[in-house]
């Protein structure tokens, strides 16, 4: 029997066990049961990173051993509004979201999009940011935000955590295993995008970083150098 993957990139909240993993955990164990011989199980891959932003979730999609594990995937699910809106001092921001989403509309799989419940920092722009580019790809979404916003859950959203960068286990969990249910819902990605993030990336080893920082060193010194001397 073949199977799919159901792969998870974010942050934090995509980390925490009891959380918006589990649900699709349990979620893809209740779908597995209910298959036959002919149809696809679902397999779940996690490759999210805490504090980390769209970055990280970009830096995964280009990373060799990920290739066979996306190229297999049935669902990607993606959030991460909430770190990028940690990132508002990053002028660089907007050019780093699209990037990861241009990436993501070249892979032939269900694309979703998760917009979680934040009203700190620079959250408005980020969660605009990511809607618009969501529609450009025409990938699934699933705004969670304006649901506390439309139902006046927005102190709600604060009970946690003071900054309200994480909501109750149950909420994200019950999230998970709705996603699950739903999976023959959502659209396929049907850009056929062949053409990578017009930026140029390169994965450095630490070794590379290393001797980096030694030229990076050399080379401000010698500007001090300079300039004291002219």
């Amino acid at each position: 029997m073949n199977e799919k993957n159901v792969v998870l990139l974010g942050g934090s909240n995509s980390v925490m066990v009891n959380g918006l993993q589990k649900g699709l955990k349990e979620g893809i164990e209740k779908f597995n049961t209910t298959v036959n011989k002919e149809q696809e199980k679902l397999k779940f891959y996690n490759l999210a990173l805490g504090a980390s932003s769209s970055l990280q979730n970009l830096y995964e999609l280009k990373r060799n051993r990920n290739r066979t594990i996306l190229k297999n995937a049935k669902l990607i699910i993606s959030e991460s509004n909430i770190n990028d809106s940690w990132s508002y001092n990053n002028f660089e921001i907007y050019g780093i979201i699209e990037s990861f989403f241009t990436e993501l509309s070249c892979l032939n799989s269900k694309i979703l999009i998760l917009i979680l419940p934040f009203f700190n920092y620079n959250s408005k722009v980020i969660n605009q940011i990511h809607k618009k580019l969501a529609s450009k790809f025409n990938f699934n979404i699933i705004d969670i935000n304006n649901y506390y916003e439309k139902f006046n859950l927005i102190d709600f959203s604060f009970l946690r955590e003071k900054d309200g960068s994480h909501q109750f286990d149950i909420i994200y969990a019950q999230l998970g295993n709705s996603i699950i249910n739903n999976i023959e819902n959502f659209l396929t990605n049907n850009t056929h995008n062949t053409h990578s993030s017009t930026f140029h990336f390169k994965i450095c080893e630490a070794d590379a970083l290393e001797n980096l920082s030694k030229k990076i060193s050399y080379i401000i010194a010698l500007i001090l150098l300079l300039m004291k001397n002219a």
